[in-house]
């Protein structure tokens, strides 16, 4: 590899391209946001309970200390879920609350427009069905917790991976140190 200096790009240019390449780098992550997202909220979650682990693992076995953590990380992660879950469930319960304020909203408008010889009835007839159509917004809710009942099992099964091989991490790292003296610092 050269760096860019090496490259004979002028400066603007070497900009503009590193530019463009973090602008590519942000827009992956942002189309693989289904993806990088629980696996960041993984690696955090375990990196987090590693401490643990070992803790647990010195004390009644690698099986014990792995299974001890992993249920400590689905709680975790079920907690986690459920705040979420009852916030949507909150937010459908106020829906209608939502719909009755349109109306009043639209009723208000008509009032105030219809002297001046605007006829709103089309467009308030228009927002009342929008923001009345609870039966999309409920199919809405139900894939947003699909989404996240995946998003659950990904978070849960790769804190598990990590987990698993956390329990082997300083005998990595012992023999990575052996043959690179140094390294592991």
């Amino acid at each position: 590899w050269c760096s860019m200096a090496e490259t004979g790009l002028p400066p603007a240019a070497r900009r503009a391209l590193v530019t463009a390449a973090v602008m590519i780098v942000f827009l992956g992550l942002h189309e693989a946001s289904v993806v990088v997202a629980p696996a960041l909220i993984a690696l955090l979650i375990a990196t987090a309970l590693i401490p643990l682990q070992r803790w647990l693992t010195h004390r009644t076995g690698r099986v014990s200390g792995y299974v001890a953590t992993l249920a400590i990380a689905i709680i975790i992660i079920a907690g986690v879920a459920a705040l979420s879950g009852v916030a949507v469930a909150g937010f459908l319960d106020l829906m209608p609350t939502y719909a009755n304020r349109t109306d009043d909203v639209s009723a208000q408008a008509n009032r105030l427009l219809v002297p001046s010889g605007l006829n709103v009835s089309e467009i308030s007839d228009l927002v009342r069905k929008r923001a009345g159509d609870n039966v999309e917004v409920a199919l809405g809710a139900a894939g947003l917790a699909a989404q996240g009942a995946a998003a659950f099992g990904v978070v849960l099964l790769l804190a598990a991976f990590v987990l698993a091989d956390a329990i082997r991490l300083p005998e990595k790292t012992s023999a990575l140190d052996s043959l690179s003296p140094g390294s592991v610092e």
